[in-house]
């Protein structure tokens, strides 16, 4: 984040702390439920955001070395992403092209260069995926290995993260142009350094809620006076948040109560670092929350309608080497996860009564403005209004106009 953006959004925090007020809608925004709890939606949602859109599969810092690879099964897609010996990333639908078997059912590992099916140990590169290798080719005496190499995958590697676009694209083009699909957000998290950040703990947790629920949650902090009044509620200042939306991305600042020393210092001594906590929604399912030197990456993945999977890591600057640092980021670990917890707690709670017939529907207040504009993305992407190509032209046009 750049110090003029960090300014202008300390000084939008200070004016809502004096008049007592954050950012809102115009209006409040109802949406059915529906939503929630309808397999057909919930197919429409599978297609066209969950294999269209570039989906967080996993860290840089578990692919330091040529020949790592990390898997991926919590779509529809087996994928598994590999570091080639150029240095880049390739990413491939974790398929051997012989039969269909999968090349590896391991999380992450290294192949040495190749990837060798355990069926009958045809092997692909983890470079570029071709096929390398066919046992007893003379089995096989009308094939061009040239047209059985591994199926592509868009992927892209930015900020510590590894995106990937669960679909084999139509025109051929592998490229992933990452900053401009995350527009208003590229340079803040750019800015934040975690190129380099190491994953310390991570988790995969599944629970009993549609994946929209925990994205909605966290679209605001009109909760946290009730829902985490013993958490994250004794540290935010209550009701004041700062927040930008620009489809489908946002960023939501929360400031914490140590940011009212600074309101009457100078301009050249105000500092968002340590003193709020800031969370970036990646469309479509990725929660990036960052704070004292650190980021917690909460990935959403839907199961079936009324289930989803979390799969969640913290970054840090580098692996603990006193047990004083790992107290240090094991305390923001539990506080951060005591507070989600209960997020998910009342999202698992929010899904179980929406199958009561007790509404028809539910409202989205001027306090809750991330959340519905979420929820209106998340339908346009179904209905075909916008894309993740309309995305990045949209960013590509802004930045020309600037």
């Amino acid at each position: 984040m750049n110090r003029e953006l960090e300014i202008e959004l300390m000084q939008r925090v200070f004016k809502h702390v004096e008049n007592r007020s954050c950012d809102m809608a115009e209006g409040t925004h109802k949406v059915a439920v529906d939503a929630y709890t309808c397999e057909q939606r919930f197919a429409q949602e599978k297609q066209a955001i969950f294999r269209q859109f570039p989906l967080v599969v996993g860290f840089s810092s578990e692919l330091k070395n040529v020949g790592d690879f990390i898997t991926h099964d919590l779509t529809d897609v087996p994928m598994i992403v590999s570091r080639g010996k150029n240095g880049g990333l390739s990413a491939f639908i974790n398929a051997c092209r012989h039969r269909g078997a999968r090349l590896t059912d391991k999380k992450s590992g290294n192949t040495k260069r190749t990837f060798v099916c355990p069926f009958h140990a045809w092997g692909f590169s983890c470079s570029d995926g071709k096929l390398k290798g066919v046992p007893r080719s003379n089995g096989f005496p009308d094939i061009d290995k040239a047209e059985y190499g591994l199926a592509r995958l868009p992927v892209a590697e930015r900020y510590g993260l590894v995106f990937v676009v669960p679909s084999v694209p139509e025109d051929g083009n592998f490229d992933l142009d990452i900053d401009n699909y995350l527009g208003h957000l590229h340079q803040d998290l750019d800015g934040l350094g975690f190129t380099n950040h190491v994953k310390y703990k991570s988790k995969l947790l599944p629970r009993k809620l549609n994946w929209k629920q925990h994205m909605d949650v966290n679209g605001e902090t009109y909760h946290f006076r009730e829902l985490h009044g013993d958490t994250a509620g004794e540290v935010y200042l209550k009701d004041v948040s700062v927040m930008d939306y620009a489809r489908p991305h946002s960023r939501f600042v929360a400031p914490q109560t140590s940011i009212l020393k600074m309101i009457d210092q100078a301009v050249e001594q105000w500092s968002l670092h340590g003193h709020s906590g800031i969370l970036y929604t990646i469309f479509p399912n990725t929660l990036y929350f960052t704070s004292t030197g650190f980021a917690h990456v909460l990935s959403i993945y839907p199961q079936d309608v009324d289930n989803a999977v979390f799969q969640s890591a913290m970054l840090v600057p580098d692996e603990p080497e006193t047990e004083q640092n790992k107290q240090f980021w094991d305390l923001h670990y539990d506080n951060y996860w005591q507070t989600m917890i209960q997020d998910i707690e009342i999202a698992e709670s929010m899904q179980s009564t929406m199958r009561s017939g007790a509404q028809k529907e539910i409202i989205f207040g001027r306090f809750e403005y991330i959340s519905a504009e979420f929820e209106k993305a998340v339908q346009a992407a179904i209905d075909g209004d916008f894309s993740m190509h309309d995305v990045i032209n949209a960013s590509k046009g802004r930045s020309t106009d600037e």
